[in-house]
């Protein structure tokens, strides 16, 4: 298993398989294949946001596709121009959408100082699967919850510059919003955790590799 700057995650559900992010390159395909993780039944793919370390690895995906002759349809903010690539349907997000009774595509924006970043979330079943959180958690998590309660969040907090208070008020809001547990990834301060773990929040670390069940 080999790692790199980036995120991509791959979450079977309820019989559906997503991948969320592609990392910066086609390193999270070999993975995937080092793990036997099957990549050629995706329902879709989601890409977070424009940056390149989450959206750098289409090129592999449609190299998947393509091979199988098939097609995964890979929905995107609508500030990420749709490559001509073969074997992937393209499909911006303009607004937060319930694709199925179990899956929602949360969408979220935030200023920064190069413009405005325009973010999708991924609830699946009670899990919120999150990029970066350039919005700030709890805008992202109010947004989710129109399609139904939030029992645990995977992703990056976006909370290097976060003070030790607005580390607390973040776990207590959190905790207070009905969140049990969370599994840091990418973009998240680990100084964190022990504010999350007082609130009563169950915390873990993900990593390469790494496999979880979620709710």
């Amino acid at each position: 298993m080999l790692a790199e700057n980036g995120l991509s995650v791959f979450v079977r559900f309820d019989g559906s398989d997503y991948l969320f992010d592609t990392g910066g390159g086609s390193l999270f395909a070999e993975n995937a294949e080092f793990m036997n993780v099957p990549l050629s039944s995706l329902e879709c793919a989601v890409l977070s946001h424009i940056h390149p370390d989450h959206i750098g690895g289409v090129p592999a995906l449609s190299q998947i596709y393509s091979m199988i002759s098939k097609s995964c349809e890979v929905y995107h903010t609508e500030d990420i121009l749709s490559p001509r690539l073969p074997a992937l349907k393209f499909t911006p997000l303009s607004e937060s959408k319930r694709v199925s009774e179990s899956f929602a595509l949360v969408l979220t924006g935030s200023e920064s100082e190069s413009g405005r970043i325009r973010e999708i979330s991924m609830l699946v079943g009670r899990t919120l699967f999150v990029a970066c959180g350039h919005a700030g958690m709890d805008k992202i998590l109010g947004e989710a919850r129109r399609f139904g309660e939030v029992e645990e969040i995977a992703g990056g907090f976006h909370n290097f510059k976060s003070s030790e208070n607005e580390l607390k008020k973040c776990a207590a809001s959190l905790a207070g919003s009905g969140v049990k547990r969370i599994c840091f990834l990418h973009c998240s301060n680990l100084t964190a955790v022990r504010f999350f773990e007082d609130a009563g929040i169950e915390c873990r670390i993900g990593a390469v590799g790494r496999s979880y069940q979620i709710v």
